[in-house]
């Protein structure tokens, strides 16, 4: 038949979804290998208070071993967001903050340290330095 159409194959349409949504599980142009994997050296810390510098955390959480770099995420408009990432030379360190300053106090407020999630389970929370470029802990 002179002008038909053939019909195209779903075939070809099979990258752009797996069957639950818009491909979720496919990494973007943007992402990079092992970007959303749990860094074993680094601890979130929550419940800081908002006057806690990266300074004050980096000095309270050398109890627990050597302290490669301290961050306190902030918004974008450069207030803290009461939570950061500290990152330890060794696990073991990491372990050992886990293990003895959860629940130590810092800022007149009683602070919780877990391991660091990563991208993966992080429910939304911000990763980076936040508002003011620059102005993230230094290691040391």
């Amino acid at each position: 038949v002179v002008g038909s159409v053939k019909p195209r194959s779903l075939e070809m349409y099979a990258w752009r979804s797996n069957g639950r949504g818009r491909g979720r599980d496919r990494s973007t142009p943007y992402s990079r290998p092992g970007e959303d994997e749990a860094d074993p050296c680094t601890v979130f810390v929550g419940n800081l208070s908002f006057d806690t510098t990266w300074q004050d955390l980096k000095d309270h959480m050398k109890q627990a071993g050597s302290v490669a770099h301290a961050d306190v995420l902030e918004g974008p408009d450069g207030q803290s967001k009461g939570i950061a990432l500290v990152r330890y030379h060794s696990e073991d360190d990491a372990a050992n903050a886990i293990d003895t300053l959860t629940e130590s106090e810092l800022g007149g407020r009683e602070i919780f340290v877990r391991a660091d999630r990563g991208n993966a389970g992080g429910g939304g929370r911000g990763r980076g330095k936040g508002g003011k470029g620059g102005k993230g802990g230094k290691g040391g």
